[in-house]
């Protein structure tokens, strides 16, 4: 699935650090990803990111995750990134 390997990726470019300092969990790290988006977009104002939001269903212990983009095509990246960290 395409995106599966996109945290790799990410880690050998230097991102690592950057990435574990979004959250503690994983739902704290999918609340916080638009504020690393929000950062990208002052160093390249051009980018189009997605944006995340995050709820958490405590009667089922599940999380329900909403993704936006104005991008078509992108949601198997997310997917298979997501698919890489569980």
């Amino acid at each position: 699935m395409l995106g599966e390997y996109y945290l790799t990726y990410l880690q050998k470019r230097g991102y690592d650090e950057m990435l574990r300092n979004l959250g503690h969990n994983t739902l704290e790290f999918l609340q916080n990803l638009d504020s690393l988006h929000a950062l990208q977009k002052r160093d390249f104002p051009d980018v189009v990111a997605p944006s995340f939001r995050c709820d958490e269903d405590s009667s089922t212990d599940r999380m329900i995750l909403h993704y936006y983009s104005k991008r078509s095509g992108l949601h198997s990246v997310v997917k298979g990134t997501y698919a890489r960290t569980m």
